[in-house]
């Protein structure tokens, strides 16, 4: 099988286009066809005795295996027009030598199919001369009933014998042929309305994509440009300050503002990296992931005390993009810490996760400030803030979301005003995808 699939694919490359790819495997695929045809009617022939057509249609079968030999070489037009020409001249020799009682003039309708096989619509020379010589050979020798070995024709109950295995075959390889042209055919109507439909999708996308840059660049040039113009108006009042307090006092200021900016950067650049890079499957073990999310928050500027808790089931190994699972559960927690609430006895933050084969579920869950229910649709949209109690910019959820489709899960929200939050986000383990 190994070997029928080379001789298949003899003269098929990398660089061959699609369509060519088909029309060199078509007329591969042929020639085996055809030889194993003219190997039949070598033992049909050998059988009444017919010496010179068994001799002729052997040696056809043997060229046959000389296509893909060519093909490979490149010669593609010499391989595909030198085996229509040996096709319907055998045929031809044949139908005179056997007799017209044995009907093998029937394969002239097999050849009529060749062409369109062996041939792409922009071949139309080719085909043109092909449909040229079926014709003129139909012409002499079904019509005029041309015939100079008459005499050497066997007997007509010999023709009719034959007749009763031409009939058959020439079926056979008829509705192969045409079989072929139309399951070609609708490969290629399905593969047009997959593209068209790729193509709305992609249209359809590219007018989200278009609304959001619209949106992105109105909010982000005045998130930008509201920190630089704080510190700017801070700088001319520390410059007319004597007291050395005040100054220090602006400079925090300042430092608040540059910091702010430096989180909208960040957010822009984790934004932008999720846009454009591949996935990148690394093994995740979320004690390890967790515990370092933690500590990077470890000393946050709230001025109470957080109690962070984890819980990890994980026994088998779990396969992500591990930098954009970083993104997602720093948001996660950041907007936690963040979000806090000041008025109670024993704030947390508690990161429940639970590992199976196919995926991972991983809820964070806070008793702070929590969201209002009529913003909860709306906080996943870029630059949306549910609050402005406390500052932020408004695009960390949006990514939180961006991510996590990415890498094809899911983000859920439940939360009531004053009493918490919890975000479940759900990933599929993508060791076997």
């Amino acid at each position: 099988m190994k070997l029928l699939g080379k001789i298949v694919n003899s003269g098929v490359y990398e660089n061959t286009p699609s369509r060519k790819r088909k029309t060199i495997r078509i007329g591969n695929q042929m020639a085996i066809f055809l030889s194993f045809t003219f190997f039949c009617h070598f033992f049909l022939f050998s059988w009444y005795e017919l010496t010179i057509p068994k001799w002729i249609v052997l040696w056809s079968a043997l060229f046959q295996w000389t296509i893909p030999f060519l093909q490979s070489k490149g010669k593609y037009i010499l391989a595909r027009l030198s085996t229509l020409i040996l096709d319907c001249t055998v045929i031809f020799i044949c139908s005179l030598l056997v007799g017209k009682a044995s009907h093998i003039y029937f394969y002239y309708f097999v050849a009529i199919c060749v062409p369109l096989m062996l041939f792409s619509k922009k071949e139309k020379i080719n085909t043109l001369l092909s449909y040229l010589l079926i014709g003129t050979i139909i012409i002499l020798d079904v019509f005029l009933g041309f015939n100079p070995f008459v005499e050497f024709n066997p007997p007509l109950e010999v023709q009719q014998a034959i007749s009763l295995f031409v009939y058959p075959i020439g079926l056979t390889l008829i509705f192969m042929f045409v079989f072929y042209l139309t399951n070609e055919s609708y490969l290629a109507t399905k593969k047009f309305q997959s593209e068209l439909g790729n193509s709305n999708h992609l249209n359809e996308e590219l007018q989200n994509v278009n609304k959001a840059l619209d949106q992105f660049v109105y909010s982000a040039s005045h998130d930008l440009r509201a920190p630089i113009a704080s510190v700017l108006g801070l700088i001319e009042l520390a410059k007319s300050e004597d007291s050395i307090e005040k100054v220090k006092e602006y400079l925090l200021l300042q430092e608040k503002s540059l910091l702010k900016l430096d989180e909208f950067i960040r957010d822009i650049l984790n934004y932008s990296r999720n846009a454009r890079m591949e996935i990148q499957r690394e093994e995740v073990d979320f004690n390890e992931m967790i515990h370092e999310i933690f500590s990077q928050h470890q000393f946050n500027k709230v001025p109470f005390e957080i109690e962070k808790m984890k819980s990890v089931s994980q026994n088998n190994p779990f396969i992500t993009d591990r930098k954009r699972l970083e993104v997602v559960l720093n948001n996660l927690i950041s907007n936690a810490v963040r979000y806090s609430n000041p008025y109670i006895e024993s704030p947390y933050i508690r990161v429940n996760v639970k590992v199976n084969p196919s995926q991972a579920i991983i809820k964070v869950e806070d008793n702070g400030l929590g969201i209002d229910n009529h913003h909860l649709t709306k906080i996943f949209d870029m630059f949306y803030r549910a609050t402005d109690r406390i500052e932020g910019t408004g695009i960390g959820l949006y990514i939180v979301k961006e991510t996590i489709e990415k890498i094809r899960g899911e983000v859920l929200v439940e939360s009531e005003l004053e009493k918490g939050s919890c975000f479940t986000v759900i990933i599929p383990n993508l060791k076997d995808i």
